[in-house]
Formats: C-alpha cells, sequence, structure tokens
C-alpha cells in the first residue's frame, strides 16, 4: 500500500493537496472481480441470445404478430437493444478491469521512480570522506 496526492479546490482560491492511500494488490483483486463478472455476463448473454435466436418468430406473421414484433416499440427492437445493452455492459466491465490493472502498474512505477530519485539524490549529497 503507498500513498498518493490528489488536488481538492475547496473553491474561494482554496486548493489542498490531501494524501490518499492505493492499495496495488487491492485494485489487482477489484480487476480479477471485474473479470470475472464480465466473463459470466458474457456467457449469460450469449446463452441468451442463442436460445431466443433457437425459438425462431412464434409470433407468426399476421397483422397481430407484425404488431408485437416489428415497429419502434415492438419486441425485435426490445430485444435487439436489450442483447446490445448487456454487450455494451461487459465491455464497460471489462474495460474497467482493465483500467484497475493499468492504475495500480502505474502507481507500482510511479513508486519505484520516487524511491530511484531518492536514492540517487540521497547519494550525490552525501559528503565524500
Amino acid at each position: 500500500m503507498g500513498n498518493a496526492f490528489r488536488v481538492v479546490d475547496y473553491g474561494q482560491g482554496r486548493i489542498v493537496a490531501e494524501s490518499i492511500d492505493i492499495d496495488p494488490d487491492g485494485l489487482r483483486s477489484a480487476a480479477a472481480m471485474f473479470d470475472e463478472i464480465t466473463d459470466q455476463l458474457k456467457k449469460l448473454t450469449d446463452t441468451l441470445v442463442n436460445s431466443t435466436n433457437g425459438e425462431g418468430e412464434a409470433w407468426g406473421d399476421d397483422k397481430l404478430g407484425r404488431k408485437f414484433a416489428k415497429g419502434d416499440k415492438g419486441y425485435l427492437v426490445g430485444r435487439d437493444n436489450s442483447f446490445k445493452n448487456l454487450s455494451q455492459l461487459a465491455d464497460i466491465l471489462g474495460q474497467n478491469a482493465a483500467n484497475l490493472r493499468d492504475t495500480a502498474n502505474v502507481f507500482e512505477e510511479n513508486e519505484k521512480t520516487q524511491s530511484v530519485r531518492a536514492t540517487r539524490q540521497s547519494i550525490l549529497k552525501k559528503p565524500e570522506q
């Protein structure tokens, strides 16, 4: 776990840097959970799409069936929008997982860089003996 700073603007010219704790391992653990949920949602969506498509068009092609299935508020539009939304949600959750991992990696890289800089500065400041 490490610390980072965020800048908070309290208005009226009051800007403060506050310390926040960052746990890279915790971020990676959360990313793994997002991955698991993403996989489950993709499987669920695939199952739903395949089972729905496998049923065919049970509403028929008469006037009542067309009214049910077609049009801006028909079954087909609603079904297709639901499939699209589920797929987009899975993509967003997957991207969140990637973002959490990237955040953990960037934080650790920054910590290493700062540590190396601090070490170099302390070496350069030591008087020769």
